[in-house]
């Protein structure tokens, strides 16, 4: 397994794990100190991490920024089917 799918394999179980609105965001600074890599600088890594979410899971829609701000990351919206803690607004009527 490469860097790539290992991160979009933590990013994924991460999120759906810990969302209970769908929404999740993964700083670069922190995936880069969980990885050792060097986000947002390698794009080619970048690219290939989004690639991963979208072929193996198909459950979110994930955004990225291509900025050289560390703060910056990956934007996460998960399908609420996926979540194990997400609030079901219907529940509410």
């Amino acid at each position: 397994m490469d860097i790539a799918e290992k991160i979009a394999d933590y990013m994924v179980e991460t999120g759906i794990n810990n969302t209970s609105s769908g929404n999740y965001f993964f700083r670069y600074d922190g995936i880069n100190q969980d990885f050792g890599c060097y986000l947002p600088k390698d794009y080619r890594l970048l690219d290939k991490i989004v690639n991963k979410v979208y072929e193996k899971y198909g459950v979110a829609i994930c955004d990225l920024y291509y900025s050289d701000n560390p703060n910056d990351g990956f934007d996460f919206t998960f399908y609420l089917e996926y979540c194990p803690n997400a609030e079901d607004d219907n529940d509410n009527m």
